[in-house]
């Protein structure tokens, strides 16, 4: 960590796919969040004050009652799912801990640093899902490969959760449409790349209108930002990225009722179509529409029975399928693992953060912070979206970019609330105004 860690968070994130093929990924974010921890310790102890936004208390209480959570649960779980279930804990920390540090940074470093790094990363990701599925047409419709730290300690494959962690899955054919290729980038299944692209893709969208890019390298950004998005095929942050540009679109507008009208005399028209385009999405991959459901069936009928207040602690694993029951849908996870307490907390967590990017509209003066602050509702709201069948903690990267970007939000509204606003000065973006 350098004396300037907006950098640090930046560069951390701009190099994922070096951890991902070092097998660095399960242990690097949770170092760099560590060393933030103990800065955040060191200015509160010389300033004797450290600011902490509302919408972290719920996500501390969350915390809390993950930790409680598992506490009463551990005379009754095998040990192995006690200590992914700590793991998913870390994570959530990690979360809790970065978004305190964004908060407290910056906002002109952090903002350009973190652009510049999601603008290469997609650039490098383009170029990678293309030679990915070149290979993939090459005849590699399966390939997955060995990071370096697998290669150096093969006795970690013995290990399932460092295993799935690490493996670097690339390239797989669609197993309901065989014809298709689907990638996988950076972690270990489809679904969590498209949600990292629905995170990624607005500050990259953020960095290419700030800057004020030409239509042709405007276009070849949008095509590089959605091509690997899209070859993922993970529906629910497709369809969360959609209704995300849908309802950021219509918040932004000043005209409101008209086009609430529109939308709706729109909706009458479209309905059949839209209903007839849903059901042919929805029943994509049938099989795997039925395991998930049989999934969550079994799950909310084990946490019912057992202590639907606090859950079970764990994810427990069953007979018919290899993925542990509450997997595949964060809420579900929530209300397994941690209860009708857990699933509270952190969905009023996710409250206060709406209603503080909402509130946030009414302070915007500047184009530069309009564009930003709709650019980060695309990624909140896209990525809760997405959650509705996956899970942020499954995978340390994921867990770090979806705090960040959460992070951000809060910043950007202190910023905003000290009474200064971002510009574009000088080839490079500033805030300017006095501070309340």
């Amino acid at each position: 960590m350098n004396q300037e860690p907006e950098k640090d968070l930046a560069r951390v994130l701009l190099l994922t796919p070096l951890w991902w093929a070092l097998g660095f990924n399960f242990f690097i974010y949770h170092t760099v969040v560590f060393f933030l921890a103990l800065r955040l310790m060191l200015i509160s102890s010389r300033s004797g004050t450290l600011r902490v936004p509302f919408p972290l208390f719920p996500l501390f209480l969350f915390l809390l009652g993950y930790i409680l959570s598992i506490l009463i649960n551990i005379p009754y779980r095998p040990s192995q799912r006690i200590f992914a279930s700590l793991n998913n804990l870390s994570q959530a920390f990690l979360g809790a801990v970065l978004m305190l540090a964004v908060f407290q940074m910056k906002g002109e470093v952090l903002l350009s640093e973190l652009l510049s790094a999601c603008r290469l990363l997609t650039v490098f990701t383009f170029l990678l899902a293309v030679i990915s599925l070149l290979l993939w047409f090459a005849g590699f419709d399966n390939l997955w490969i060995e990071p370096l730290l697998l290669r150096v300690f093969p006795s970690l494959m013995e290990y399932p959760y460092f295993y799935s962690l690490m493996i670097m899955k690339i390239t797989m054919t669609e197993w309901v449409m065989s014809e298709m290729p689907r990638l996988s980038l950076y972690a270990g299944a489809p679904t969590a790349t498209g949600g990292l692209m629905v995170m990624i893709l607005p500050l990259t969208i953020a960095s290419y209108r700030l800057k004020q890019s030409g239509k042709i390298q405007g276009f070849l950004g949008l095509l590089m930002l959605h091509f690997p998005l899209l070859f993922s095929q993970a529906r629910s942050a497709i369809c969360g990225w959609l209704a995300a540009l849908m309802l950021v679109a219509f918040v932004s507008r000043q005209k409101k009722i008209i086009w609430g009208l529109a939308l709706l005399w729109g909706g009458f028209f479209l309905s059949d179509f839209l209903y007839r385009s849903l059901e042919w999405v929805v029943n994509l991959r049938q099989s795997s529409n039925v395991g998930r459901l049989r999934l969550y069936e079994e799950a909310w009928q084990i946490v019912k029975g057992e202590n639907p207040v606090f859950g079970l602690g764990v994810r427990l694993r069953d007979e018919f399928t290899v993925m542990a029951l509450g997997t595949h849908a964060f809420y579900m996870e929530l209300i397994f693992v941690t209860g009708f307490f857990g699933l509270a907390c952190f969905v009023i967590f996710q409250l206060a953060m709406a209603i503080e990017w909402f509130r946030q509209q009414k302070w915007l003066v500047t184009s530069p912070e309009e564009i930003l602050w709709q650019c980060l509702g695309l990624g909140y709201w896209a990525s809760n979206l997405w959650l509705m069948t996956d899970s942020i903690i499954a995978y340390p990267h994921i867990a770090y970019i979806y705090f960040l970007m959460s992070g951000l939000i809060l910043l950007q509204g202190r910023i905003l609330r000290e009474g200064r606003h971002l510009i574009w000065k000088n080839h490079r973006l500033c805030y300017e105004g006095a501070l309340r």
